[in-house]
Order: structure tokens, then C-alpha cells, then sequence
């Protein structure tokens, strides 16, 4: 709905022992050493990464020595390393390491980036972004692990690094669970697990990542309420957790703790969305299928009956779903269409029905790319990167400075250009074209992603880069 920590850098040797200069070689002379090599002699780090690196001391035949080696470094306000020539990646800036031993010396060249982000999952209360490291940085309320940090607490208002050692490439973030892939294509999630929607198997709840143990390569993943779906290498489509409305796709109402096959003999190369308690994905073709809650009719077959098998959205084909409370949106070539509840204006058809049981225009022609759903609101973004929201704005989710509802799209204020956004409860973060996050609307959790917390804020507000 609501639409990865210490990364490791490994070279030559492990991080995690400590550094042993290797025997020399038996046979032969070992006579003085001749030359000391460090490796490697550059690399490029970001911001707590750390660097183990290797000296070898040979003698004039080449054979290795054990000898102890002093280990210095230029700029310790950019790097820190310890006796064992362990670097840990302290800020950005450039700065030389050097190792000396015997009346020898080396050096390398350590350059030191800042971490910026490159996606971001909005879930109930909380959020998570990638960053450019492929680590995950979460915020917001943590009342049930949802953070996947380590001692768990009522909230932080500030981004944090989870799961020291993973990296990740796709994420998603449910009504209090989150869940991510990585690029060997297991599933890993955290937070409540009440109705099996972390897909342990069972429904005891974690706050650590905890890989699935399933038979699938997981691609991209979507959370939704207490459910998730996610597309596998193989085009299929696995869900898992509550299925009270058959928002797992699976021809029945029976919780299911791990992740099985949608029914329907569909495949759906396109992706999938997750709504409160239904869900919607697209075929090769583009054609819309969705299942589960109905009573708003987004499922948008014209109806108000909930299927619990796949059933064909009306007449429109889609290259983008997003699905939210009780209402779905799509995007084909820019055009955008909306269907579902609009108590709040949420469909953004500028009409005043309660409730579009099929795909429709939203107003404005604005030609977006992309869009999130939110509970009772949407959002999208343009292809020069100008956000516009629409629907329900008592918490100041639209980003529009006011609090006041719009059944329209309305611009999102601060003239920023966006790459994407995601829409929780009632809060949005996006990222900016820079690698930057900007957060607005509810914040009582510390889903803004600011310290101290706001309890809300009815424009984007900037949360600070991963330190």
C-alpha cells in the first residue's frame, strides 16, 4: 500500500577476524623484507562501511614474513581504522591509509561517499528506503517490530540501519509489517505477524529480517493491511497472511501463513499492488485483474461482490497499479484512472460519488507516471517529477499546505522533483531526483522521519541522510 545494517565491503580477506599476516614460506632463505604491498590500494566506501585491509611483507626470494605492522591514516574524521588495519568509513571525503613494517611503507587511497537514497515504502505508521548502499534505513512507529531494529521501541523519529550485513534491492511496507528482497532472492520480513503476514509459517511476530523458507525467487514485493503479495522470477504471483475478503487470491477465506500461489492460472509479469484487504496485478497485455474486498468496488468489475479468485478490472489496460484503503488507481500512457471509495475524493474523478465501481479518468490531465494510494487519499507523480495528491487531507497528506480535502489533484508545495513517492496511512515520503527524502502529513509516530518528531506537517519536510 502502500506500493533495502551494516553492509559488509569484503576484499581479499573476511571482516569479521582479525588480520594475521600469513606463514612464510618453509624452505629457502628469509632474510630481510624487501617489499610490503597493501591491498588494495584504492576503493571507494560509503558512510559506515567498513574495509579489512591485507599487507604482505616478502623477503628478496619472494617468501612471505611474519612481521608486526603499524597501521596510520591521514584523516581520521573520514576514516577510522583499528590495529588490525580494520577501515570503518566515518564521513565523506577522500584521505590516505598507510602500513608500515620493517622500514617499509604502503598506502591506499580511501574515498568516502555520503549515503543518499534510491526508494522508499510507506507503510501504516511508518516508513523504510533503500539506500544507495543497498542497505535499509526504517522510522516511525515500532510497536511491533515494524522497524526490524534492534532493542525494538514505541518509535524513532529518525532513520535508522537495520539488519547489519544484508543488502537489498525491492521493498514494502504493510499496515505494520515490513518486507524486502534481495539480490539472491529470498524474501525477508518483520513486524506483526498476527495473521501470518511475515509467511514464517506460523504467527509469532519478529523484529529481526527472518528469510522465508519457500521455494520461490522472489522479485518485487507488496504489502498491504495484514497481507503481502509478491512476483516471482517466473512471472507467477505468491501471497500470504489474512485473507478474510480473499485478498490472497487464493479461492478462499483461510488465513495462510506462507506464501501460495494465486488461483486463476494467470501470469503477471507486470507487478503487484496491495490494498487494505484487496489486491490487484497486470498481465503481459497490460489487462488489470484484481481480488478481495469489494464493498467500494475497487476491484473495479462494475460490482460490489468480493472475489476470491482473480477477476478482470473493466474495460482498461495498465501499465501501473496502486491500490489503498478501499480504492485502486492505474496508469496507462500517462493517462490515469482511478476506481473504488471517494467518500474523501480519494478516485480524484472531482465528482462528489461515494463510492466508482469502475475505472475513471482522474481529473486534470496532468499525464502522470506513477501513482501510491494511500488509506483514503493518492498521490502521483508527473514525468518532469512535479507531485500532485488528491482525497482525504485532515492530517495534511496531500502536501498542499492546507488541511482541507481535494476530489482533485492538487501540486504537492516546496517546487521539488521527485523520482517517486509512497503513501502510508496518512502520511507520504518521496525521493527526489538528488537521492533526498522528503516526508509530509500524519507524524504523531515519527513517521516524518524528523527528530524531534512533528506531529504533523501539511508540506514535505526533509529527513536526514543514513549516518
Amino acid at each position: 500500500m502502500r506500493s533495502t545494517s551494516l553492509c559488509i565491503l569484503v576484499l581479499l580477506a573476511a571482516c569479521d577476524a582479525p588480520f594475521r599476516p600469513p606463514p612464510p614460506t618453509t624452505g629457502g632463505s628469509s632474510g630481510p623484507a624487501k617489499t610490503l604491498t597493501l591491498r588494495p590500494d584504492s576503493a571507494r566506501l560509503y558512510v559506515d562501511d567498513t574495509l579489512r585491509l591485507l599487507v604482505s611483507v616478502r623477503d628478496a626470494q619472494g617468501q612471505l614474513l611474519v612481521t608486526p605492522v603499524t597501521w596510520a591514516v591521514d584523516d581520521t574524521n573520514v576514516v577510522k581504522l583499528d590495529p588490525n588495519g580494520l577501515a570503518i568509513a566515518v564521513d565523506s571525503g577522500t584521505t590516505m591509509v598507510r602500513a608500515a613494517s620493517e622500514g617499509l611503507q604502503d598506502s591506499a587511497t580511501l574515498r568516502v561517499a555520503s549515503v543518499t537514497y534510491q526508494s522508499v515504502a510507506s507503510g501504516g505508521r511508518h516508513s523504510c528506503a533503500i539506500g544507495i548502499n543497498r542497505r535499509i534505513y526504517c522510522w516511525g512507529a515500532d510497536n511491533d517490530n515494524q522497524l526490524g531494529v534492534v532493542p525494538s521501541v514505541l518509535e524513532r523519529p529518525a532513520p535508522t540501519g537495520i539488519a547489519a550485513g544484508a543488502v537489498f534491492s525491492f521493498l514494502a511496507a504493510g499496515d505494520a509489517h515490513t518486507c524486502a528482497t534481495g539480490a539472491d532472492r529470498l524474501m525477508r520480513c518483520w513486524g506483526n505477524n498476527d495473521h501470518g503476514q511475515l509467511g514464517l509459517g506460523s504467527q509469532g511476530g519478529t523484529g529481526f529480517p527472518m528469510g522465508l523458507v519457500a521455494p520461490f525467487d522472489f522479485f518485487e514485493v507488496a504489502a498491504g493491511g495484514n497481507h503481502t503479495c509478491a512476483s516471482t522470477i517466473n512471472q507467477t504471483v505468491v501471497c500470504w497472511g489474512a485473507n478474510a475478503s480473499g485478498e490472497l487470491g487464493l479461492g478462499d477465506t483461510v488465513t495462510t501463513p506462507t506464501p501460495t500461489p494465486v488461483g486463476g492460472g494467470l501470469v503477471f509479469p507486470g507487478g503487484v499492488a496491495a490494498g487494505d484487504a484487496h489486491t490487484c496485478a497486470t498481465t503481459a497485455n497490460g489487462r488489470a485483474y484484481c481480488w478481495g474486498r469489494n464493498d467500494f468496488g475497487q476491484l473495479g468489475d462494475s460490482q460490489t461482490t468480493r472475489h476470491t479468485l482473480p477477476d478482470s478490472v473493466h474495460s482498461f489496460m495498465f501499465d501501473v497499479l496502486a491500490a489503498g484503503g478501499d480504492h485502486t488507481c492505474g496508469v496507462r500512457s500517462e493517462l490515469t484512472l482511478c476506481w473504488g471509495a471517494n467518500d474523501r475524493g480519494q478516485s480524484g474523478t472531482g465528482l462528489p460519488d461515494s463510492a466508482v465501481l469502475v475505472p475513471t479518468f482522474v481529473a486534470g490531465s496532468l499525464n502522470l507516471v506513477a501513482v501510491t494510494a494511500g488509506s483514503a487519499f493518492t498521490c502521483g507523480v508527473t514525468e518532469t517529477g512535479d507531485a500532485y495528491c488528491w482525497g482525504a487531507n485532515d492530517r495534511g497528506q496531500l502536501g498542499d499546505s492546507t488541511r482541507t480535502d481535494r476530489p482533485a489533484p492538487t501540486l504537492v508545495k516546496g517546487g521539488l522533483h521527485f523520482q517517486s513517492l509512497s503513501a502510508g496511512d496518512q502520511h507520504v515520503c518521496g525521493v527526489t531526483v538528488e537521492g533526498l527524502i522528503y516526508c509530509w502529513g500524519d507524524g504523531t509516530s515519527g513517521q516524518l522521519g524528523v527528530s524531534p518528531p512533528q506531529s504533523l506537517s501539511a508540506f514535505p519536510i526533509r529527513i536526514p541522510l543514513p549516518n
